[in-house]
């Protein structure tokens, strides 16, 4: 259960990092 759970939060922190980066590149900084 709880290896499911990290799994979970690790996914979580993907897609708040990638959506960091994307509104960075939006807003005119590169990677």
């Amino acid at each position: 259960m709880s290896l499911y759970k990290n799994r979970v939060k690790a996914k979580d922190k993907e897609i708040k990092i990638k959506e960091i980066q994307m509104h960075g590149t939006r807003k005119g900084h590169p990677e």
